[in-house]
């Protein structure tokens, strides 16, 4: 649930800067279930284990946005 949570809130992020005209965080395709999202949560904790060792108080929530903004780039 608190994934969900992180997911809208990165989404409503996203949402606001569109609205303002900036470039969104990440761009993701219409339909990710929450599986889709703690994989990749997953995933970039593990390609990124050393940083996570350096900086455990990392928070979840930007390990999530940096796998979110290294799966989904914008293009330019």
């Amino acid at each position: 649930m608190y994934i969900d949570g992180v997911v809208m809130g990165l989404g409503l992020a996203n949402t606001y800067m569109d609205s303002r005209g900036q470039r969104p965080l990440y761009c993701r395709p219409k339909a990710l279930t929450p599986e889709n999202y703690l994989d990749i949560l997953r995933q970039h904790i593990e390609k990124n284990r050393s940083c996570v060792e350096v900086h455990p108080f990392i928070g979840v929530e930007m390990l999530l946005l940096e796998g979110l903004v290294e799966t989904f780039p914008c293009k330019k």
